[in-house]
């Protein structure tokens, strides 16, 4: 029954650290918990009926998909807090 909660969290630590050392806008850690827990819970639930080992490959999957939903739905406001400046790194690179 914990597995889901502590991949999630770890799954949010990685993206919370990532975050920090990129030195990017970080959502609250609530917001940013709710994708993986979600994703690690469902993917807990579908792959338990075939063993209760085997929800380790149910989290692991869906915890990154989750965190890839995570991630696009948080690069608009990204872009909008002036961190991620595309034009400016597209006209200086040559």
């Amino acid at each position: 029954m914990l597995a889901p909660i502590i991949t999630g969290l770890g799954f949010a630590a990685g993206a919370a650290v990532f975050s920090r050392i990129r030195q990017l806008a970080l959502p609250p850690f609530r917001r940013l918990w709710l994708y993986p827990l979600t994703g690690c819970s469902i993917g807990a639930a579908v792959v338990f009926p075939f063993g209760a080992m085997l929800i380790v490959f149910g989290m692991c999957l869906l915890g990154s998909v989750a965190m890839c939903c995570s991630e696009f739905v948080n690069l608009p406001k990204l872009a909008a807090t002036d961190k991620l400046d595309l034009q400016e790194s597209q006209t200086h690179d040559g």
